[in-house]
């Protein structure tokens, strides 16, 4: 978990880590935001979505310090599988490109706290029908294989059908659509020792800087081939969508008119509510909880 949060903590400091339909995502979530009240964004990193928000209230959190320095609102440092909210507790719950990072456990207990802290609405953004294998890398360090953006599992229609038993679908939307040459070399690229090659990133094994093993001569040689195969036959492409969204409406919820911070706010530990004072926050049970960066670290 630890190299994990340093994974992220580095890409999100990474000027390739933005790419050209990077604003697409966020105007077409902007855009299908149910609702303007109270809004919870899980895994806001650093805030390219949250601060653009307009709402009455949001907050955002992520597990995941450094990148929260640049968000212009409420944050706070806590897992997304054990969120530090009562039930019920915000209008909106927006969970963006998050669940395809997550291990099976994780996974699971994340989908129940989603349910859990929305009152009304939750919106799901992930990427579509992802193909993993083509983005697996080894390290030049420690010899041990990931997917260059964390990504665990790929998503369908389908599988948004069964997110939330206790909620239904108002929408899904696929978006974010590009023309892709439809042949690659991936198979016989790993047969012949060559991964995927992305620089500026770490190694969430070992923590290595620029981790990637360089490609060796058959795996040059076929990209050498594939990018003449590209100019050749530039007219033979097809369209790939890149993203699916799902806006989800509890089968029993309420609306919230007066909302607190004070009010929603619980320890993850034991679930009793949290005060803050002279820059510790404290439950009733006695756990503390103290501030990092100027950033209150509700990680259990």
């Amino acid at each position: 978990m630890k190299k994990e949060r340093e994974f992220y903590s580095y890409i999100y400091n990474s000027k390739n880590y933005f790419y050209g339909l990077e604003s697409e995502r966020i105007n077409r979530i902007l855009k299908r935001i149910p609702s303007k009240g109270s809004i919870l964004e899980i895994g806001c990193g650093d805030g390219r979505l949250l601060n653009k928000i307009n709402a009455d209230f949001k907050i955002g959190i992520d597990f995941s310090i450094k990148p929260l320095i640049h968000v212009k609102t409420l944050t706070f440092a806590a897992n997304v599988s054990n969120l530090p909210f009562s039930n019920n507790s915000f209008d909106v719950v927006i969970c963006a490109e998050v669940l395809e990072h997550l291990d099976n456990t994780t996974y699971n207990k994340t989908l129940h706290e989603i349910l859990r802290v929305s009152s009304r609405y939750i919106l799901i953004s992930v990427p579509y029908k992802e193909n993993l294998n083509q983005r697996t890398a080894k390290c030049k360090n420690c010899n041990r294989f990931f997917n260059v953006s964390l990504h665990y599992r790929a998503f369908n229609e389908v599988m948004f059908e069964k997110l939330f038993p206790d909620a239904y679908i108002i929408l899904i939307e696929k978006f974010g659509y590009r023309n892709i040459f439809p042949y690659n070399f991936n198979k016989l690229e790993r047969l012949t020792g060559n991964y995927f090659i992305k620089k500026e990133i770490i190694c969430p094994h070992c923590g290595k800087k620029d981790p990637c093993k360089r490609k060796n001569i058959i795996g040059k040689f076929l990209n050498f081939i594939l990018i003449i195969l590209r100019n050749l036959f530039f007219f033979y492409k097809k369209k790939k969508c890149i993203w699916i969204l799902a806006i989800f409406e509890k089968r029993e919820h309420r609306i919230i008119k007066n909302f607190k911070i004070e009010d929603i706010l619980i320890c993850p530990l034991c679930f009793k509510r949290i005060t803050i004072k002279n820059n510790i926050a404290r439950c009733n049970e006695g756990h503390e909880f103290y501030y990092i960066d100027k950033i209150l670290d509700l990680r259990a």
